[in-house]
């Protein structure tokens, strides 16, 4: 199963390569484990994948337009333009910028790596033997039969890190 994910998960790398599209994104901010969201709140951005050649394989950038239906200030099409004349360390920097001004707007802890195409890194062939995955069952997601796979990653230092301490990824998808 795993060889499987990571064939279909490869070519993506490439496919995606700088790909600007529009997003819309909620979230929920939960005070306790049995306790119903505290906070709700929805971002429209505008978001960027660039190929790093790395183990995250994928940097994302949001750059948020609005929050909860209100427009961001001063804010342009910043995605487009900062792609539009290639990717080199002046850009990288520029987009660096960009994504710690929208991760303000983030409910809860202040990150930059909560992206869609993460568990994809997680999956991609180069970071598989990062991780240890099992087994965990079968489920049955709307109508669909799917398998249960627990993972932890067992690899220092960990692919996925906050701004103040290293984090271990233990999920299950």
């Amino acid at each position: 199963m795993l060889q499987r994910a990571g064939a279909a998960v490869a070519p993506l790398e490439e496919r995606l390569a700088v790909t600007i599209a529009r997003e819309e994104y909620s979230q929920s901010l939960m005070l306790g484990r049995n306790a119903g969201p505290a906070v709700r709140r929805k971002l429209v951005s505008e978001v960027a994948w660039v190929p790093t050649g790395d183990a995250i394989v994928w940097a994302f950038y949001r750059d948020v337009v609005t929050v909860d239906g209100e427009p961001v200030r001063d804010r342009s099409t910043r995605l487009d333009e900062l792609f539009s004349s290639g990717f080199g360390p002046d850009a990288r920097e520029r987009a660096a910028r960009i994504l710690d001004e929208s991760a303000r707007y983030n409910l809860g802890t202040r990150r930059t790596l909560n992206f869609p195409t993460v568990a994809l890194s997680v999956l991609h062939p180069r970071n598989q033997p990062r991780f240890r995955f099992r087994a965990a069952g079968t489920d049955i997601v709307d109508g669909v039969p799917t398998f249960k796979v627990r993972f932890a990653e067992a690899t220092r230092p960990t692919l996925i890190r906050t701004s103040s301490r290293w984090s271990t990824v233990s999920t299950s998808a």
